[in-house]
């Protein structure tokens, strides 16, 4: 194989550079840097119009009208299988998906849906960001542990499938 090597001697032609072409060389990047700012700054603007047009398409003056699902209603929603009024709860974001039953200290809405065996309500609690898949009760029982305990073999299944369990 025949090997190749260049080399640049200073002052040949090509190591030669015309100040003036140079000058004109910077001008043109600099306008080239300028036109890419703007049309950045365009496309930020543009986004940000985007999505203030999906956060007023997300709004649904519907849920200003319903009605409001208290404590009470929402624990006794998650234990009997009412998907309607924990599903208006969630919506609404009125109440506190993990605080503790106070009619059924051992329980939250969660235990409650994964011992009875209401599979769309724990879907529908899971759906939450907010929920603690994790938190116990004061003897130490968890919703997964109550779903074996219960043999709820689909709600064992989609409590293993989070990430944070």
């Amino acid at each position: 194989m025949e090997q190749i090597a260049l080399f640049i001697v200073p002052g040949s032609f090509e190591d030669e550079v015309d100040e003036d072409e140079d000058d004109g060389e910077d001008e043109d990047r600099e306008d080239e840097d300028r036109e890419e700012e703007e049309d950045e700054r365009e496309d930020e603007d543009r986004k940000d119009r985007q999505e203030e047009e999906n956060d007023d398409a997300m709004w649904d003056p519907k849920l200003d009208d319903l009605p409001l699902v208290d404590s009470a209603k929402f624990f006794e929603a998650a234990k009997s299988g009412d998907i309607e009024t924990v599903n208006l709860a969630v919506m609404q974001e009125q109440i506190d998906i993990n605080a503790i039953d106070k009619s059924d200290p051992k329980n939250m809405a969660l235990m409650h849906a994964c011992n009875e065996g209401h599979e769309n309500i724990v879907k529908l609690l899971l759906g939450r960001a907010d929920i603690q898949v994790n938190k116990c009760d004061k003897y130490g029982d968890s919703a997964l542990k109550r779903s074996c305990v219960k043999v709820h073999i689909n709600i064992v299944k989609l409590l293993l499938e989070r990430k944070d369990i």
